[in-house]
């Protein structure tokens, strides 16, 4: 039972927040981190382990009162901002999840938060700084501010860094102080309790000769902690170290165990000390496992929630992969084997502190010793001083240990499965992780395509903008500049031909060009010039009008025979061809290069604006039958530049037509 302290304590953890979503009704503590937490975030805790997440349930655990009263100090001081200070620094992209989140985002968070330590602050790798931090610890050692050495160890300090002068670590230190919450801290984060300062003395000694004696036999008990909870678990009993007994060793009474029992006494007596040492710690956190899941049953969670579905204790990255395996494989154990296993450890290691040699194998367990090295005699229950029945109605609830009609149901074939789902877990587990790795990756790829896409529609948003602009940029200043090259080839009744020229066209007539070349063409494409160039038609007789006169003029006043001679005459031809040449070479260049889209309609309109000015030259010298080809082509090559959909051959085509009739008129004048 505890004291009215104590219960005092745990009603004041309840009445908390929880510390990793902010739910209320909190049921769980985290002894190593000060941290409460409710039933939902303690089902993902459950998949991290006791070796990364020691958790125990406020009323239902057994509780040591040291360390109900270290959680509600370090609580009450706010250790959680320690281990999440890179949330409140704003130096991580991570949110802290509300109670009402889902599941999936407080998992998340918790294995950020407890297993690979994302938020907490970040551990120097320069040695001064880490000497600085080991001998700030032994300096907050002798205060009662346990949650600055908490602090201290999160970034890096070492527990057992002793004094260069006293050789005091800060155990040493806080055992001679009386500081309790200190020396619980320094327990739990591996403080060694047998480590001798220069002068040969003990924390627990040091305590004592200080005068603080419930100090030094809380810290003797450390020697016997593991074992202490192992008897604890079994039986709800432990050793009374007050009365000089070190251990409480329950006994089996199932006979068809007691050889398997001694079998594997021998062989756990051989075990070198570092891997006997590393067995009972395996076997500690599947006692805490084991408790954790009794005690969640015991919830009314249990009916309406998702329970702990981690039946093993889950790898650690830390240990190998043999010793993760042994691990997995304690939660096959029946509760009377694993009752076995743990009986065996506390007898070794009462062994090798008495120096005994192991028993042989052939040695029969009736003849097993009591603490005091006597022989065992059969006695009465209530004579029995060093040991405790454990059979299948004896047991105490909290191991959750079954009938003995139930411990042989665990056969051959039963142990394959379970080896084979302890392999198919741990495959799982490592899928698992791939899967996290490849699913963040997948989202930074998604993120970058996204704002690749974002910023494609951008430019090509910007480039028809910008086309569009050049267009009418174009449009305006051919407007503004140039005579349209059409208006000479429209119908006589709209543009007045100059002087010289108006019987030649006068000829040309609506029944003469359906009967000319340029008429087949027009013929051909009637229905495409009405779909495609219906605006371009509506503005070139828009601006006939405005033309006509300086079209006229420029033809009066170019081609007066009596203003040049030929030689003048052909001197103007031939420099007005080479400029012809030279447009129509680079519009074939646009059209190599794939630039059409931006310069058909300037190209077009220079070259027919050079044949303008050099037809109002030959017409009084050349045929009028050769203009109307040359005139019916230039209309061509207008026509397809000017198309909503260009055809890159087609207008290739056209200006080479033009080219060809050019040649012709040229070799006929000359």
């Amino acid at each position: 039972m505890y004291t009215a302290e104590a219960l005092d304590l745990i009603t004041s953890l309840e009445q908390k927040e929880c510390d990793d979503c902010g739910k209320k009704e909190v049921e769980w503590a985290s002894v190593k981190k000060g941290t409460v937490i409710c039933s939902e975030c303690f089902c993902f805790h459950s998949y991290l382990g006791p070796s990364v997440s020691y958790l125990r349930h406020l009323r239902k655990s057994a509780w040591d009162e040291e360390h109900i009263r270290l959680v509600h100090a370090l609580n009450t001081s706010n250790t959680n901002m320690i281990w999440e200070s890179a949330l409140y620094e704003g130096s991580t992209k991570f949110q802290k999840p509300m109670a009402q989140d889902p599941s999936h985002i407080k998992e998340q968070f918790v294995k950020e938060k407890y297993e690979k330590l994302t938020f907490q602050p970040k551990r120097g790798k320069d040695e001064d700084l880490e000497n600085s931090l080991n001998r700030q610890l032994i300096a907050c050692a002798r205060s009662d501010f346990a949650h600055v050495t908490l602090r201290l160890i999160a970034l890096g300090a070492d527990v057992n860094y002793p004094d260069p002068e006293t050789g005091d670590t800060a155990l040493h230190v806080a055992a001679r102080e009386g500081n309790s919450n200190q020396v619980e801290l320094l327990f739990l984060y591996g403080a060694d309790i047998m480590a001798p300062n220069r002068e040969g003395m003990l924390p627990y000694i040091l305590a004592r000769d200080a005068g603080h004696g419930q100090l030094s036999h809380r810290i003797y008990e450390f020697f016997f902690y593991v074992f202490d909870r192992f008897s604890f678990f079994m039986c709800n009993r432990k050793a009374d170290h007050k009365n000089n007994q070190d251990f409480f060793i329950p006994e089996v009474t199932e006979k068809q165990f007691l050889t398997k029992t001694n079998d594997s006494r021998a062989a756990i007596s051989v075990l070198p000390k570092g891997q006997f040492f590393d067995l009972c710690e395996d076997a500690f956190d599947e006692t805490v496992r084991r408790e954790n899941e009794v005690n969640w049953n015991m919830t009314k969670w249990a009916k309406t929630a998702k329970g702990p579905t981690n039946l093993f204790l889950p790898p650690t990255p830390q240990m190998s992969a043999a010793r993760n395996q042994r691990r997995q494989k304690l939660a096959k154990f029946t509760p009377i084997q694993f009752t076995i296993l743990l009986i065996d450890l506390i007898k070794d290691q009462k062994r090798r502190i008495t120096g005994d040699n192991p028993a042989p194998v052939s040695e029969p367990p009736k003849n097993m010793r009591k603490s005091n090295d006597t022989p065992l005699r059969i006695m009465k229950k209530s004579e029995y001083a060093d040991y405790d029945e454990v059979a299948g109605i004896s047991c105490s609830p909290i191991s959750g240990i079954v009938p003995n009609s139930q411990a042989n149901t665990l056969d051959e074939s039963s142990s394959r499965v379970w080896d084979e789902l302890l392999e198919m877990k741990e495959r799982l587990s490592s899928t698992e992780t791939m899967v996290v790795t490849l699913t963040k990756q997948n989202e930074e790829l998604t993120k970058l395509v996204h704002s690749l896409q974002a910023q494609n529609i951008n430019l090509n948003s910007e480039l028809i903008t910008f086309r569009d602009d050049l267009y009418n940029l174009k449009r305006t200043n051919m407007t503004r500049r140039m005579p349209s090259p059409l208006a000479i080839v429209e119908t006589p009744e709209r543009v007045m031909p100059p002087v010289g020229i108006q019987q030649g066209f006068s000829r040309r007539d609506s029944e003469d060009r359906i009967d000319g070349g340029g008429a087949r063409w027009r013929s051909n494409s009637s229905d495409r010039r009405n779909s495609n160039d219906h605006k371009l038609d509506k503005k070139v007789e828009r601006r006939q009008d405005s033309m006509m006169e300086s079209s006229s003029s420029l033809s009066r006043s170019s081609q007066n025979p009596s203003c040049l001679n030929r030689e003048e005459v052909k001197t103007r031809v031939i420099q007005q061809s080479e400029k012809i040449t030279r447009h129509i070479k680079t519009l074939l260049q646009h059209g190599h290069n794939g630039n059409l889209d931006m310069n058909a309609r300037g190209g077009a309109h220079d070259i027919a604006c050079a044949i303008n000015s050099l037809i109002t030259i030959l017409l009084p010298y050349v045929r009028h039958e050769k203009i109307d080809t040359l005139t019916d082509a230039v209309v061509l090559l207008n026509a397809k530049c000017n198309s909503p959909v260009l055809m890159p051959m087609d207008i290739v085509d056209a200006a080479q037509t033009i080219a060809e009739k050019l040649r012709l008129i040229i070799m006929e004048f000359c």
